[in-house]
């Protein structure tokens, strides 16, 4: 072979971060790598490394002449030149290619795509994508691929699959776990990265089919990579196998041949990742795209019994198409490539077979067309769509904007007592604002002022969830002497005194984290050292708006106020104030294990605003404006957008001082990103000096990266430092108090005893290293061990041997279960692990007893059993400890103290054993070789509970029954899209009279009651059931009157018939994946019903208006740049991320697929936002966001079409109060088509681009010459129906 077939590719790691090819070709020079003609660099970008301050950068090179340097046989080769000519790393060359290689970059405002590409058996990272030729360099991921796709980065996927005298023993379950653990390094985990693409060749398809399984059965996070797939293209991947006998006799022998021995043909174990996978890539939306080999492949054989192998043998079909596809995937979706098995991924630069390919990756990647949105992810709170200045408007109701009330200031509940003092007649008697009858005597200012009284009950109310407090009350109290040194020598007490900003208290999972912060908030000293706090801070200046500034009170003591008159109305005054501040405490507790309002954002916000809105009533009126304005959210939870407002409403009031501390325990647990909970507390905590509100933030989590890079300057200390003095006397009273232990050492001589005890607890301490949580499972296992006849030796024998990682500890309690009970123990710790809250132990038990249930008569035996001779509950608690071996505990616990019976709750008792249970290779620990005898998993085991529930116990109680069927769809949708299985023969069993009971749910279409569990399938988006379904029976059968596109128009409105304080991922209400489905198979997409289409019926309810509406942007004070908080809805390509209170993202998806199928975009749309509003008749595009307007304007809506108003859909734009970028957008796109404005919008133009002016530095110059409406067109009548 000649030398230019010889010629290697390197890799250049670790160079830095701002050199050019230029600067990398004198630099590989000067570090003799031969002269600079020597030397190609063929790429250069950016690290992918997540948590790299700088990034450095990575470079593919060519060498005409190999270096002397890189001359032996190694793979790779370390520079060490770090702390020279200015290099801060050494640089890295190799030839292996493992782990991840970009290949190009993307500026940021272009970036959208990342592609992944992933080799097969045996092959190499880089060459086996690299053309075969003699004289060519040619890589067509590197060279051709950016040049088609500017937007997509390219990256490599490397792994070690070598088969010749290897010495591995890996297996497809190891190599894919590795995959996932390379994917969270470089944060595809986050919700800031970019939808990915993956290219997958052979075994690399197998493996990410396996990584894919698994993160879909894993925890959040895991599934937030998952959700980030847009699709994939598997190159001759062998889904049912391969011909392998030329590899056996490669491998015979080896500790590999497990690993190819599972490739053979009609593997069955490659048929089960083969059909889960299907479904759960069916359920999650991402399109699979099969290419298949129509060549021989020369295989290969060994030249003699010592010799190298070569590729001389006979040729065979590698993966044939029947193996290489799935019989039911769509015909568009499976592509022939005339090469062979190795060279279909082999492209040349003007490749017949990439330009197929290619087809495929623009169908994936295509973004928005014609408009570049910019670099902005979201918009800065300056640029907030919210009205955050001081309320107008009145506090007793909306019209009066006058009116302020001037009574004393000091807590809610004392503001309410004095304030309802004051409208009392005394010759009535009785409470006026329980006795509506009395308000006739009173004057209208008494009227306004008990009308005022009511709406601040209700907002509190409202405000107020009871079960965020639960964890605080469930944390045990300290130990008695515990914890007394934060006060006293460290410098806790001097921050809590005078200080500012942040205070972090760090520690491992299980150091006593949230024992201390409730001691904190709950010690004396505590309240007596924020009362210093209070004095230390000098007056401030307020300024506020009153009829009588002379007088104020604060804590129920009048003070005298100098105040300057500053302006204001014949009404009021504003005057300048020097005020004594307000001092004020609240706390949050986060708990990952209990309900949705106990790990938000929704619930951190909504708690801490209760605690400081009771405590101080001049902050109540600020944010009772806004609650009336919105009409009033009835109950918790508030949207995340209003308790934003509110809280932003607070931190700049300027009305009198403020002192806010705020304890915050467990961040770590919070269910989110954590960038999220770090920008709060900057926010919050980093006021100006002069600010009005002063806040401060002390909490406590574990010592996790992202607090480190953000904190770690800030005063705080590590717990299980300073704990050792505390587990000493906890150690020594519990072993006082159990009575084995004491007699051991009591029994003993007085100082032999005394100081074998103390080598008892000083070993302990020692293992310990300041983890409470080991110390009390530790005192445990020594408990049960001194209940046989032992020594003190034999006591130290067996401390030694237990693990001190708790990791460990729970791996090993987990080995001691028998044989018997693991299949037990994994379905009761799925069921508490899949669980969205705290489940009652009753329930609990049934859940448990309806896992292994096949069928709806089987649950029903199971019931009619456990509540007939439900066991005590003390016989159902030891059966759940024994099963799990301590792992779940069980709270008697109620809300209500004065319950006559306490409420039994189940959970894992720690957070970090939840951690242990959500690991990947958990199923595979506690079910060894028997992993795949049962299907499903925990959701499985509770959609089969509640839907047994929904059909032989159904509540009679309206909220109580849409609560159960959202349960029945959240974990019916979340078992098929986790595990890609469709429990097909439960559902089959249910009955269709048992869904009757949903008749009496508004939105639940019950026309046909005998398609009631189709209705309901379709409703819970079970793509992989119907699909099932629809294979063996047609549409027209299955759906006789057309109903399922109807009723999945309906569930986009999934206020409708859902309960939404039920948590359900943000990716279940995408229903255009169902509409696909059904539309594929034959359903009609203008069927009528109720005089609607389903496409009419999208946008039934839809209101016109910008800013306000459709175009409205999320603007959340506490989150980076292209992050969202828990109700996030997906993005699509770069650009404002946008909340539409009009059109919703799951309305959006499923309209944009009715438009694909052939939907006329100039329908006419009849809708009425709400009742008692008119009928209003437009189109489609004067409701739509950017998105949507984008594909209508492509499909050919009419650009100026008028609605019954006679406005054009850029008038509904222009005349929007206030413009916000996405108005922008929308603009841009109308005018760019045509669109004109009539008269009425054509005055306000100027205005509108001037607002847009002051959120973006470039204003398309179409919007400054916006054409006039001049033809006449006819207007729209209403329908005489």
């Amino acid at each position: 072979m000649d030398g230019a077939r010889k010629k290697l590719t390197y890799r250049v790691r670790q160079l830095p971060h701002h050199v050019d090819k230029l600067h990398v070709v004198t630099l590989l020079a000067r570090l003799g790598l031969g002269p600079v003609e020597n030397i190609r660099v063929l790429s250069l970008s950016c690290s992918l490394s997540h948590w790299e301050r700088q990034p450095t950068k990575t470079s593919t090179v060519e060498f005409e002449r190999a270096p002397t340097l890189l001359s032996n046989n190694k793979t790779e080769w370390i520079l060490l030149v770090a702390g020279h000519n200015g290099l801060q790393q050494n640089i890295i060359i190799d030839t292996h290619f493992l782990d991840f290689t970009p290949l190009n970059d993307v500026a940021p405002a272009a970036h959208a795509f990342d592609c992944f590409a992933i080799s097969g058996l045996a092959s190499h990272p880089f060459g086996s994508w690299k053309h075969r030729s003699d004289d060519s360099s040619f890589m067509w991921l590197r060279d051709r691929l950016p040049r088609d796709l500017p937007q997509v980065r390219t990256i490599l996927y490397g792994y070690d699959t070598k088969l010749v005298m290897s010495e591995s023993f890996q297996t497809i379950d190891d190599l894919a776990l590795s995959l996932i653990a390379k994917l969270k390094s470089i944060g595809r985990s986050l919700i800031t990265s970019k939808p990915a693409i993956f290219l997958a060749h052979s075994l690399g398809g197998i493996v990410l089919k396996r990584a894919l399984m698994i993160l879909a059965n894993g925890s959040d996070l895991d599934r937030m990579i998952l959700s980030g797939i847009d699709g994939i293209i598997f190159f001759g991947v062998p889904n049912k196998g391969m011909h392998i006998s030329h590899l056996r006799s490669m491998v015979e022998g080896q500790p590999n041949q497990a690993l190819v021995e599972s490739l053979g043909l009609d593997s069955e174990y490659l048929s089960t990742i083969d059909d889960q996978f299907s479904g759960i890539a069916l359920s999650t939306n991402i399109r699979i795209v099969f290419a298949f080999e129509t060549m021989r492949t020369q295989t290969t054989r060994q030249l003699s019994p010592s010799g190298a192998w070569s590729r001389t043998g006979p040729y065979e079909v590698l993966v044939d198409r029947a193996s290489a596809t799935r019989s039911q995937s769509n015909v568009h979706d499976i592509l022939p490539i005339n090469e062979n098995h190795s060279d279909m991924v082999k492209f040349a630069e003007d490749d017949t077979n990439y330009k197929g390919i290619m087809g495929y990756l623009y169908e994936l990647c295509k973004t928005d067309e014609g408009l570049d949105w910019g670099e902005e992810g979201v918009f800065d709170a300056s640029e907030s769509d919210e009205d955050i200045s001081p309320p107008q408007e009145s506090l007793g109701s909306e019209e009066d904007e006058s009116q302020a009330w001037t009574l004393a200031a000091g807590t809610y509940e004392s503001w309410i007592h004095a304030a309802i003092d004051q409208v009392h007649d005394t010759s009535l008697g009785g409470d006026l604002t329980r006795n509506p009858g009395s308000r006739a005597v009173l004057s209208n200012e008494q009227r306004k002022l008990v009308q005022y009284i009511e709406n601040l009950q209700k907002m509190m109310r409202s405000l107020h969830a009871e079960e965020a407090e639960s964890r605080y009350h469930e944390i045990d109290p300290a130990y008695p002497t515990t914890y007394q040194w934060v006060f006293e020598k460290l410098d806790f007490s001097q921050w809590l005194r005078a200080g500012r900003g942040v205070y972090w208290i760090s520690g491992k999972p299980g150091s006593g984290k949230s024992t201390l912060m409730k001691t904190i908030v709950e010690s004396s000293q505590t309240s007596k050292i924020l009362q210093e706090w209070h004095k230390t801070r000098p007056p401030q200046k307020a300024y506020r708006s009153c009829r009588t500034p002379n007088q104020r009170r604060n804590n129920g003591k009048t003070a005298e106020l100098t105040y300057t008159y500053l302006g204001g109305d014949s009404h009021s005054k504003i005057i300048e104030t020097d005020c004594v501040s307000f001092q004020m405490s609240a706390s949050f507790f986060f708990h990952d294990r209990g309900t949705h309002s106990q790990k938000s954002l929704e619930g951190l916000f909504s708690s801490i605003l209760y605690q400081i809105l009771a405590q101080a009533e001049f902050l109540c009126k600020m944010v009772l404006s806004i609650y009336l304005k919105e009409k009033g959210p009835r109950q918790f939870p508030w949207p995340l957008r209003l308790l934003e407002t509110s809280i932003e409403r607070v931190l700049e009031q300027k009305e009198q001082p403020v002192n806010i501390q705020l304890f915050l325990d467990a961040l770590d647990e919070y269910d989110g990103p954590k960038e999220v909970i770090v920008n709060f507390i900057r926010r919050v905590a980093q006021l100006p000096e002069q600010s009005t509100t002063q806040i401060r933030v002390c909490f406590s989590s574990r010592p996790w990266q992202v607090f480190v890079d953000c904190f770690d300057n800030c005063p705080g200390f590590k717990i299980h430092e300073h704990t050792s003095h505390d587990i000493w006397n906890y150690v020594g009273g519990k072993m006082m108090q159990t009575s084995s232990l004491k007699q051991l050492y009591v029994s003993s001589p007085e100082m032999q005893g005394h100081r074998q005890m103390n080598d008892l607890i000083y070993e302990v301490i020692h293992r310990a290293q300041g983890v409470f949580l080991w110390v009390n499972l530790v005192m445990g296992e020594l408990e049960r061990a001194s209940l046989q006849p032992v020594s003190h030796e034999q006591l130290m024998k067996v401390l030694s041997l237990l693990p001190t990682d708790l990791e460990q500890l729970y791996e090993r309690i987990v080995d001691r279960l028998s044989d018997h009970d693991r299949l037990d123990a994994y379905i009761m710790l799925e069921i508490a692990l899949r669980s969205e809250e705290r489940l009652l132990l009753q329930d609990f038990s049934l859940a448990f007893a309806c896992a292994r249930c096949g069928t709806l008569a089987q649950c029903q035996r199971e019931f009619e059993s456990n509540v007939s001779s439900l066991p005590s509950m003390d016989a159902s608690r030891h059966r759940l400890m024994d099963r799990c071996g301590g792992l779940v505990e069980v709270l008697n616990w109620s809300l209500e103290p004065q319950a006559l019976s306490p409420k039994p709750l189940v959970q894992f008792m720690h957070q970090s054993v939840k951690e242990y249970v959500s690991r990947l290779e958990f199923q595979q620990q506690v079910l060894q070789d028997n992993q795949f005898l049962i299907a499903g998993n925990g959701y499985t085991f509770l959609s089969k509970f509640y839907l047994a529930k929904l059909q032989l116990q159904p509540p009679y109680n309206i909220p109580q029954l849409k609560q159960l069927l959202s349960k029945c769809i959240t974990y019916a949708y979340m078992s098929e899209s986790t595990t890609g299985l469709s429990q097909r023969g439960f559902l089959d069993s249910l009955l269709d009279s048992g869904f009757d009971v949903l008749s009496r749910i508004q939105g639940w279409d019950t026309a046909v009651p005998q398609h009631s569990l189709i209705s309901f399938t379709a409703t819970a988006n079970l793509r992989v059931y119907m699909a099932e379904k629809l294979r063996t029976t047609p549409i027209k059968a299955l759906d006789p009157t057309q109903v399922l596109l109807h009723q999945i128009a309906e569930a986009t409105k999934r206020d409708r018939f859902v309960d939404e304080n039920v948590l359900s991922p943000p990716f279940q209400w995408d229903y255009s994946g169902m509409g696909e489905l059904l539309l594929y198979h034959g359903a009609v997409r203008d069927t009528v019903r109720k005089g609607l289409t389903p496409f009419q019926r999208i946008f039934s309810e839809c209101t016109q208006g910008s800013s306000n509406g459709a175009h409205s942007s999320y603007s959340g004070s506490y989150l980076q740049e292209g992050t969202f908080a828990d109700s996030k809805p997906p993005t699509s390509g770069p650009g404002p991320v946008e909340l539409h209170t009009r059109i919703s993202p799951a309305e959006l998806r499923l309209a944009q697929t009715l438009l694909d199928h052939g939907q006329d975009p100039n329908t006419q749309i009849t809708c009425r936002p709400r009742e008692g509003v008119a009928l209003a008749q437009c189109k489609a595009l004067h409701l739509a966001c950017r998105d949507l307007t984008a594909m209508l304007l492509r499909l050919g809506a009419d650009v100026n079409a008028l609605n019954d108003s006679g406005q054009t859909p850029l008038d509904i734009v222009v005349l929007g109060t206030r413009p916000t970028l996405a108005d922008y957008e929308i603009a841009v796109l109308l005018c760019r088509k045509g669109g004109c404005v009539t008269s009425e919008a054509h005055k306000l133009v100027p205005k509108f681009v001037s607002c847009v002016e002051s959120l973006t530095d470039n204003v398309d110059s179409c919007l400054r010459k916006v054409p006039l409406l001049r033809k006449k067109r006819r207007f729209w009548r209403r329908s005489r129906s």
